[in-house]
């Protein structure tokens, strides 16, 4: 029960921070969520969701070139979502753009193709992120020229929800692949 209050307790300070001294508003943990989608690029991206409910809940569904296929479950420390929610505020999330696939370098080409500052634009993996924090809520598709403050929080999510082994990139034989995208 203490962890509970420690929960509604820090949201409602972080709230407060965004609102005027007067709008004191306290959350309970079932009143936050964050969801990350990685969605797939072109080759082999992990590709899966995974759920952070404010009561340390975790609902992974890993669903192409990840270790772990089909949903799965488990919990983390309250306290880190309280801190996963502190890097959301942090980075103004809930101010950003619903979504950032284009920039001012993406152009087409007379033969169709695409170019990202002078070179052809491959199909690259994207991620999308949403808050809810009670009646507020926001969701960002962050995939092309995004601001540098939002870059890091499709990490902090997988971190807080401890999804590093199930979400390395496999090939489709089972046998790891080098690397993982994020942008």
């Amino acid at each position: 029960m203490r962890s509970r209050h420690i929960v509604a307790a820090a949201c409602a300070v972080l709230l407060c921070a965004s609102q005027s001294p007067a709008q004191d508003e306290s959350l309970p943990p079932e009143q936050i969520h964050i969801r990350l989608e990685r969605t797939p690029g072109l080759g082999k991206s992990p590709t899966y969701t995974v759920d952070i409910d404010g009561d340390g809940q975790v609902t992974y569904d890993g669903t192409k070139w990840v270790s772990t296929i089909g949903r799965h479950t488990w919990r983390v420390p309250q306290d880190d979502v309280v801190q996963l929610v502190n890097r959301f505020l942090d980075a103004h999330f809930l101010e950003a753009a619903t979504e950032y696939r284009t920039g001012e370098h993406l152009s087409a080409a007379a033969d169709g193709t695409m170019h990202l500052s002078g070179t052809t634009c491959a199909d690259l993996p994207g991620a999308r992120l949403t808050l809810n924090l009670g009646e507020k809520s926001h969701t960002v598709f962050l995939y092309y020229n995004y601001p540098e403050e939002l870059a890091l929080l499709p990490m902090d999510v997988d971190d807080t929800a401890q999804v590093a082994g199930r979400a390395r990139a496999r090939d489709s034989k089972g046998s790891a692949v080098e690397s993982i995208s994020t942008q």
